[in-house]
């Protein structure tokens, strides 16, 4: 077997370093909750065993997330085999034991952080040590999980079936190096998602690539709308389009795109908005 190598000492053998939960460095490869806001409480790399549904247990990020009334929820993010990834000693850092550089690109932790980035993260600031993400407050929903070749559930005892969904972040309430309001002083109150956050946060096209971005997300949103005749909530937007341009260089901005009101509600497009949801006109 290998010896075991730590993300720092793979990384200082590149010229650059960036952190494998990076977006740029993922590869190919329960009262649920939703619609809520949380803070991020606690972040580690732990081994799990899909309580107790699997044999051999996988890397995951834990992640301990406080609610509004006070209460604790964990949630748990696969990010690969067992053969690639382990975590090191205090679960702060996930530790190469195979080939992989970069964690799966279509993995629960991967669908996580990529939320987090489009949302307004810095990939920059994405670090080895997990707990930078600690501290941080946001507005998390479902999004549909990703289709994965060679996997297959067992029926449930009870016989029902349920869409399979990855909890992500929808909007960044606050980043965890944002400054706490001084002791005595109320935090601002109001609505749960901040309107501001979300503009001040997302990428911005460069002269020129407005139409082209646009462009491409009417052809998203349509392939999407053409594959859930139903329509689909405003939501599930990113997570769908991410899935179909996720190699392609302008993804974060059609990603932050295509779930604003002012590319939805635009005139002279074939569908139409409303009450939260975008079906074809």
């Amino acid at each position: 077997m290998p010896p075991v190598e730590t993300l720092n000492t793979i990384n200082t053998k590149r010229r650059t370093h960036m952190s494998v939960l990076a977006p740029s460095n993922q590869q190919e490869g329960t009262g649920l909750l939703n619609d809520v806001d949380v803070k991020f409480a606690e972040v580690r790399v732990v081994t799990w065993d899909y309580n107790g549904k699997v044999a051999v247990p996988v890397p995951a990020l834990k992640l301990t997330m406080e609610l509004d009334d006070g209460s604790m929820q964990d949630q748990y993010y696969s990010l690969g085999k067992a053969t690639d990834w382990q975590p090191n000693e205090d679960g702060t850092q996930i530790v190469a034991v195979g080939k992989a550089t970069g964690i799966a690109n279509n993995s629960n932790s991967a669908l996580l952080i990529n939320s987090m980035v489009n949302a307004g993260f810095p990939e920059n600031k994405i670090t080895d040590d997990v707990r930078c993400f600690e501290g941080m407050t946001a507005h998390m929903s479902r999004i549909p999980a990703p289709k994965r070749g060679g996997v297959v559930k067992a029926p449930r005892e009870d016989g029902r079936v349920f869409e399979d969904t990855v909890l992500v972040v929808e909007s960044i309430i606050s980043f965890p190096w944002d400054k706490k309001a001084p002791a005595g002083k109320p935090k601002t109150t109001g609505a749960a998602k901040p309107a501001a956050a979300k503009p001040a946060a997302a990428p911005v096209p460069e002269e020129g690539e407005a139409d082209e971005v646009d462009t491409r997300c009417a052809e998203v949103l349509l392939e999407i709308l053409g594959e859930n005749p139903n329509g689909v909530g405003k939501s599930q937007l990113p997570g769908l389009a991410l899935k179909k341009v996720a190699k392609e260089a302008n993804k974060n901005l059609i990603v932050a795109r295509i779930f604003q009101e002012a590319f939805l509600n635009a005139e002279g497009q074939p569908w139409v908005f409303a009450n939260g949801k975008v079906t074809m006109g």
